[in-house]
């Protein structure tokens, strides 16, 4: 959903009825021997903002076409002819695929509040606006060969390093080409991009880097482990230890610092990766298309590659089977996208 949208169109929690925040808070109770914890208690703290957004729209919707009554049901709120007459509102501002997204967070939202209402009228409806909406941009016009894109890092980040690097621009394009390079070898999500710490989410071990992250900190609740290629270990060394420190506030371990030393947020992140690579490549790539590519690259060689796919990007399945296989294959299935790359790039054949 666009920022500027959500900068308007939301409703703040504060402004919500108090039926509304207490039924909110109620979904992440503690449970205990006698009660059960609540129903939103396993959403990562990234999925309870999202859905909170998408309340939040709706909220402010009912608000501003005179429908917020303070005193009904939270659950109540959400009624078939409510919805039809949202969804309809929200077609004429949105894209579909932004529609979709949004009536789909809604639903789990509503499902939460209400898990033991009949809630397949909403399933109905959220199924028929998948089938119906299309992206708004073909995903397939921003698709590079992923080996490309790496080429075409790793000949920037040398010609840079060649120059002195005492303009800030110049120090800014450093960081913005190993940013993408390193969305290209690990295409983690973007926040877990921009919460990157040196040493605690980046190590370094013998010759290389590891991305790490913990269960609280992914999207998916699990524990994230990712090698780096040590084609790019001198790359990121010369960044913290000679590009970083001319930034403002360098002695704080985060990575990605603003030109004035603050963190870099996710927007911004958003912002100069695309327009990074529309200088290296001539085509505008948004972080969560690495995935995309990635998986693809991976599809591209054999079923069994591209079965590691999944535990790559943290597309775990539920039975616990499958949890342990994810999590112990995930380290190596992001040293096999790096040997793809180097070895499509050296022109080995791939088996």
């Amino acid at each position: 959903m666009p920022r500027e949208y959500i900068a308007t169109r939301q409703l703040p929690f504060s402004a919500w009825p108090a039926a509304d925040r207490r039924a909110w808070q109620h979904l992440f109770r503690e449970g205990d021997l006698l009660t059960d914890a609540g129903s939103g208690s396993h959403w990562a703290a990234a999925t309870r903002q999202t859905n909170r957004r998408h309340y939040g729209c709706f909220l402010k919707w009912l608000e501003r076409n005179g429908r917020l009554d303070e005193t009904a049901d939270p659950a109540e709120r959400i009624s078939p002819e409510s919805l039809d007459a949202y969804a309809r509102s929200i077609l004429s501002e949105l894209a579909p695929k932004t529609v979709e997204s949004s009536l789909v967070g809604l639903k789990v939202v509503a499902k939460a509040l209400a898990p033991g209402k009949d809630w397949r009228w909403f399933d109905a409806i959220t199924a028929r606006v998948k089938q119906w909406a299309r992206p708004s941009r073909d995903p397939d016009a921003c698709f590079v060969s992923i080996e490309n894109v790496y080429a075409a890092c790793l000949s920037e980040l040398y010609r840079l390093r060649m120059r002195a690097l005492t303009s800030v621009r110049a120090r800014l394009n450093y960081r913005d080409t190993l940013m993408v390079a390193l969305f290209t070898v690990a295409p983690i999500r973007i926040r877990n991009m921009a919460m990157i710490d040196v040493g605690v989410h980046l190590i370094q071990r013998d010759q290389a880097y590891e991305l790490r992250f913990a269960a609280d900190e992914t999207k998916n609740s699990r524990p994230l482990r990712l090698h780096i290629t040590p084609e790019l270990t001198p790359l990121i060394s010369y960044y913290i230890e000679r590009v970083r420190p001319c930034f403002p506030t360098c002695g704080s371990a985060v990575l990605w610092l603003r030109h004035d030393g603050g963190r870099l947020a996710t927007n911004s992140i958003y912002q100069r990766v695309i327009a990074r690579t529309r200088q290296l490549v001539g085509r505008p790539i948004h972080p969560h298309l690495f995935r995309a590519i990635a998986a693809t690259a991976m599809a591209g060689h054999s079923p069994d590659i591209a079965r590691l796919a999944a535990p790559l990007l943290g597309h775990a399945h539920f039975s616990t089977t499958e949890r342990y296989y994810i999590r112990s294959r995930q380290f190596a299935a992001s040293r096999k996208v790096a040997d793809i790359i180097n070895k499509i790039r050296s022109g080995e054949e791939i088996c």
